[in-house]
C-alpha cells in the first residue's frame, strides 16, 4: 500500500507534475515518518519532494525538505549507499539550478561536492555531471575545459556502448554454448533412446520367442500324453490278449 502511494507521487514527478506530486507526497509524510523500522519511505519521499522544488524554484522548501533528508544520513535502517546514491542526484539537480541562474560560484561548490561523491553515481548521473561542467565552463568561456568534458562525455558514451557490445557479446557466446549443451544432450537422449527402443524391440521378440516356444512345447507335451495314453492303452489290450490265450 505504501509502495502503491509513493508510485502515484513518482509517476505525477515523471510527467512534471511538481505541485501534485508534493499534494500526494505530503499528506502522507506523517505517515512515512512514522515507519520507525524501514525510513526509506521518509528518505525517498524527502528526495521527491527536494526534486520537486528544485525545479519549481521554490529555495525555501528546498532547504527545508532538504534538511529533513541530511537527518536520514546516519539512520541505521537506511545502509549508507542507499543515502549517498539519492544525495549525489539532489546534489547534481541543485548544480543544474545554478546553472540555470548563472550563479557559478554556487554552481563550482556543488560541481566539487560531486565530484567527492563519484562513487555512488550512477550512469545517468555521471552523464549529467559532464554536461554541468560543460554548461559551466561555457558561461566561464573557458573552452580548453569546457572541450575537455566534451571528451570525457563522449569517453563515458563510449565506453556505454563497449559494455553493451560487451554484454550482448557474452550473452551470445553463453547462448551458443547453452545450444552446444543441448545439442549434446539432445543426442544422448537420442542415443539412450535408440537403445530404449532396442531393448524393448529385444524383449518383444523375447517375449514372443518365449510364448512361440511355450505353445510349441505345449503342443509337443500334450502329443506326448495323447501317445502316451495310446500307448498304454495297446499295452493294456495286449496283456488281455495274451490273458485269453
Amino acid at each position: 500500500m505504501i509502495d502503491v502511494m509513493q508510485m502515484k507521487a513518482y509517476i505525477e514527478l515523471y510527467n512534471k507534475n511538481y505541485k501534485k506530486s508534493n499534494e500526494l507526497i505530503r499528506s502522507k509524510l506523517d505517515c512515512y515518518k512514522s515507519i520507525k523500522e524501514d525510513s526509506f519511505y521518509q528518505l525517498y519521499a524527502l528526495f521527491m519532494l527536494v526534486t520537486n522544488f528544485v525545479d519549481l524554484n521554490d529555495d525555501a522548501n528546498r532547504i527545508k525538505y532538504y534538511t529533513d533528508f541530511k537527518t536520514l544520513e546516519n539512520d541505521t535502517t537506511i545502509t549508507k549507499y542507499l543515502y549517498k546514491i539519492h544525495d549525489v542526484s539532489l546534489n547534481i539537480s541543485f548544480s543544474k539550478m545554478f546553472l540555470t541562474r548563472k550563479e557559478l560560484d554556487s554552481t563550482a561548490f556543488y560541481l566539487k561536492k560531486v565530484d567527492d561523491m563519484r562513487l555512488y553515481m550512477n550512469n545517468f548521473d555521471k552523464e549529467n555531471q559532464f554536461k554541468n561542467y560543460i554548461a559551466y565552463y561555457e558561461e566561464l568561456k573557458d573552452t580548453q575545459n569546457k572541450n575537455n568534458y566534451i571528451d570525457s562525455l563522449k569517453n563515458h558514451n563510449q565506453n556505454l556502448i563497449n559494455e553493451n557490445i560487451n554484454a550482448s557479446y557474452n550473452i551470445n557466446e553463453s547462448f551458443i554454448k547453452n545450444s552446444k549443451i543441448l545439442e549434446v544432450e539432445t543426442k544422448k537422449n537420442f542415443l539412450n533412446r535408440n537403445w530404449i527402443a532396442f531393448l524393448v524391440t529385444l524383449l518383444v521378440v523375447g517375449v514372443v520367442f518365449v510364448f512361440v516356444k511355450y505353445k510349441s512345447l505345449k503342443r509337443v507335451l500334450k502329443d506326448f500324453s495323447k501317445r502316451r495314453r495310446e500307448y498304454s492303452l495297446i499295452e493294456n489290450n495286449h496283456d488281455k490278449l495274451k490273458l485269453k490265450a
